[in-house]
């Protein structure tokens, strides 16, 4: 009778090698979970896979971070757009590989439009697994075009290697720049790809001396905050030196800080404001139904508008605006030339 051979053990390298690669995943997600306390996104939103595995333990494991799992990635997305619109810091969504990543699409739209920071991190497969009629595989090296500030990715670890490179893969210096991106100078959408081998349960690992210094010196005390070009503060202060009839428009706040400097800026000019709904600056005011009465539209109309913050909602005050035409300075997160209507 015939025996069958007993199916052959994998080599002691083999082994060794996918050890080293699942030491070296696991790392690379602490780093990340990591970077995003220390960068002050500290409210992570999943949707759960298989693929993200090492990314999702690495953030339940930080004892600072807070997740919020939710199971379809588009809600989990704006949920993470209300983070970042909130708190100004960019709000976090974790997706598996496929195209789950695809379903934060229309959340990335509204994060490009309103300048909120927003990350979306989606987990992939390594190259060899993609493009051959395996189960949820899709190029997900840039899904959103021309939506996103930067596409940014981190390749997967290579089994072949030894040495693995740097500490954490380069993971500390992607993930930085995927929240800088975020933030400024135009805040907005940013997409980081991670590629994840498996065993993709996390191991025990230990971390170098350099980033292990790095994650016990916490998180910076205060937020970096950029100056105002003082050439252009000349100029508004120049043009609102002459205005006969000056109006504040007070646009989308992300920040009590931008709503404290709104408010300061209101206080010194001492100019009639118009808040919209968006802005969180409450005022006395209501012009809606001023602007009812012909003689009243033109009596009122400004020669100077301050818009400070996003866009506003208000067909009323866009429509007698257009019919103004003020000039109009605004301060806020828009690239290029502004025109709401």
């Amino acid at each position: 009778m015939t025996q069958l051979a007993p199916p052959a053990s994998p080599s002691t390298s083999t082994a060794d090698s996918a050890a080293a690669v699942a030491r070296e995943q696991s790392l690379r997600a602490a780093v990340i979970a990591e970077g995003l306390f220390q960068s002050g996104a500290t409210r992570v939103v999943v949707a759960p896979g298989s693929r993200s595995t090492p990314l999702v333990a690495a953030c339940h494991a930080h004892p600072r971070l807070e997740l919020r799992v939710v199971t379809d990635e588009r809600a989990g997305a704006f949920m993470a757009l209300g983070v970042g619109r909130a708190t100004g810091s960019a709000g976090v969504l974790i997706t598996t590989s496929g195209s789950a990543a695809a379903h934060a699409h229309p959340a990335v739209l509204e994060a490009d439009a309103d300048a909120v920071p927003l990350l979306i991190i989606s987990a992939d497969r390594p190259p060899e697994l993609l493009g051959c009629g395996a189960n949820q595989t899709t190029d997900q090296s840039n899904l959103f075009d021309g939506a996103t500030r930067a596409a940014l990715s981190l390749p997967a670890v290579h089994r072949d290697r030894t040495d693995l490179a740097q500490p954490g893969g380069g993971a500390r210096g992607i993930i930085e720049e995927a929240l800088h991106r975020t933030r400024g100078p135009h805040p907005g959408p940013v997409t980081l790809n991670i590629q994840f081998r498996k065993p993709l349960e996390p191991v025990a690992f230990e971390w170098p001396p350099d980033l292990d210094q790095w994650r016990r010196r916490g998180p910076p005390t205060q937020p970096n905050i950029a100056a105002l070009d003082p050439d252009a503060v000349a100029k508004v202060r120049a043009i609102a030196d002459t205005a006969e009839r000056g109006l504040v428009v007070v646009g989308g706040l992300r920040t009590r800080q931008e709503r404290q400097a709104a408010r300061q800026i209101i206080t010194r000019l001492g100019w009639p404001v118009w808040a919209d709904v968006t802005s969180g600056v409450a005022t006395s005011g209501n012009f809606e139904p001023l602007l009812a009465d012909p003689t009243l539209r033109r009596e009122l109309a400004p020669d100077v508008v301050i818009h400070l913050g996003g866009r506003v909602v208000s067909t009323v005050l866009l429509d007698w605006l257009a019919e103004c035409k003020p000039a109009w300075i605004v301060v806020g997160p828009y690239r290029g030339p502004y025109d709401p209507r």
